[in-house]
């Protein structure tokens, strides 16, 4: 599922960005950056697995942080770079370090910010509901976990 999890944060990476970047795009142009951008992302998972380790990580550590700020309504104004970019260092060194666990992390932790972002809840209830899901989406997939690690060797580093 490594080649999923990495298409999907760079379909979250184009299709957040394009509107930034692209500020008259309509939203099929938006969607088709996105798609692209998650389509490139599989690629390099299987071809690249190293660079998609370190692209994915760094990408899903960046919209975690983020999205953190943007619960706890913080504005990072002059260390915003800093501070995202050692997020996403952060979840490169994850990534690598704990591959496994890594993963199931970062994806239940994007995931759950995915869906907090597009739902958009009252301040309080954001938290609890991102902290909700995230655990929920780390418990289910750790259950899985043996059952996916004894079909599939993890990347060699």
């Amino acid at each position: 599922m490594f080649w999923l999890f990495i298409g999907c944060v760079g379909f979250v990476a184009g299709y957040n960005l394009a509107p930034e970047v692209l500020t008259q795009a309509s939203s099929d142009t938006v969607l088709a950056i996105g798609l692209i951008l998650g389509f490139i992302g599989m690629f390099l998972a299987f071809f690249l697995q190293r660079a998609a380790i370190a692209i994915g990580g760094f990408l899903a550590g960046c919209y975690i942080t983020l999205a953190v700020f943007e619960i706890v309504s913080y504005d990072p104004t002059g260390l915003a770079i800093l501070l995202i970019a050692l997020g996403g260092l952060f979840g490169v060194l994850m990534l690598f370090a704990l591959f496994d666990v890594a993963l199931v992390v970062l994806s239940s932790l994007a995931g759950a910010s995915l869906m907090v972002d597009t739902l958009a809840p009252a301040a309080p209830y954001g938290s609890l509901l991102l902290v909700g899901l995230a655990v929920f989406g780390m418990l289910f997939q750790f259950r899985m976990l043996p059952q996916a690690s004894s079909r599939q060797p993890a990347p060699q580093h």
